[in-house]
């Protein structure tokens, strides 16, 4: 029974944070899409990966907007809850993972401390929960 509590209590911490994520990632996207500009040039380490692309930003902020759905909609209806954070963990495991492996790399720069709080932890934390929802109903192989 306390350990039922206790997974419990980890799944809503989980969940919450995951709320967290949307929120963060939606604002965001929304920025990117109608502020390429001020996204770019106020994201500490992002100018140093090239030259401003307003289309690309955008593009990039599309797919933020786009996880951050998938993530909401997971949220919102358990029933269909793996398969939409499975949608949301390709955009946000792969944005982590490259960041990653460019850290490993030493690409490192004035922001990879938000890199790791924004990007790779949040990754992670999906990842815990989607682990923990296929388990759960039962389609874990």
């Amino acid at each position: 029974m306390a350990e039922q509590k206790s997974k419990n209590l980890l799944d809503r911490i989980l969940l919450g944070f995951l709320w967290l994520v949307v929120l963060f990632d939606t604002g965001l996207g929304a920025q990117m899409l109608i502020m390429p500009m001020g996204w770019y040039e106020g994201t500490p380490g992002v100018s140093e990966t090239g030259p401003f692309n307003s289309h690309f930003v955008r593009d990039v902020g599309i797919a933020y907007l786009t996880a951050a759905a998938a993530l909401a909609l997971g949220l919102l209806k358990p029933a269909f809850r793996t398969p939409l954070f499975l949608i949301a963990f390709l955009f946000f495991g792969g944005h982590a993972l490259m960041h990653a492996v460019e850290m490993l790399h030493g690409h490192a720069h004035e922001g990879t401390i938000g890199e790791i709080i924004a990007i790779i932890i949040p990754a992670i934390v999906l990842l815990i929960m989607l682990i923990r929802t296929k388990k759960r109903t039962g389609e874990a192989s």
